[in-house]
């Protein structure tokens, strides 16, 4: 119970370094917090390779997915956010922040693709509305349709997250789905 606790406070500690300092203009300060956080899980993992895999996996999925919803034209970033790439590496780096929580804080929800999908539905949009709120992101004028579009986003990208963290750990660790995650986060 600990370690799940332990990584909620981790987790919130790294995003909310992301979205303020991204809104400061100093989004440096989430990478280096998520850049510790992930070294910090695979350090201590009896599944290092497959926590490594599925953080990179994350970050290329995030990059991916949202580089498309900007093309869509539903969100923008301010210029104080640093646009590196087309979408800057502290929103990229969230993602592999949320990859840290798939196998302690969220493993109940491996498993359980339309659960999942639900969870993305409505949590994405909600993260990128603070994120706004924070002066992080810029989300179109059509407010609803920007939300429409990162829940969508969400709805597809969680399920695949967490069966990969599902499939990953479990081959690593040579548990069955049912336990794996009960193991990992011990």
């Amino acid at each position: 119970m600990i370690p799940k606790i332990l990584n909620v406070v981790v987790f919130n500690v790294c995003w909310f370094a992301c979205i303020l300092g991204a809104g400061a203009g100093q989004p440096w300060i989430g990478v280096i917090a998520v850049v510790l956080s992930a070294a910090f899980h695979i350090l201590l993992s009896k599944s290092r390779f497959a926590l490594a895999t599925l953080y990179l996996t994350s970050f290329l999925v995030g990059f991916a997915a949202d580089t498309l919803v900007l093309s869509t034209g539903a969100m923008s970033f301010p210029t104080h956010a640093e646009l590196i790439l087309p979408v800057p590496l502290w929103m990229t780096f969230m993602w592999v922040n949320f990859a840290t929580t798939l196998t302690l804080s969220m493993s109940w929800i491996r498993g359980r693709s339309v659960v999942a999908a639900l969870f993305g539905l409505v949590g994405g949009p909600g993260a990128y509305y603070t994120g706004m709120k924070l002066d992080a992101v810029n989300l179109n004028e059509s407010l609803w349709f920007a939300l429409g579009i990162i829940g969508i986003q969400w709805a597809i990208a969680l399920p695949i997250l967490s069966l990969l963290a599902d499939r990953l750990t479990t081959a690593s660790d040579g548990t069955t789905s049912a336990n794996a995650s009960e193991e990992n986060s011990a």
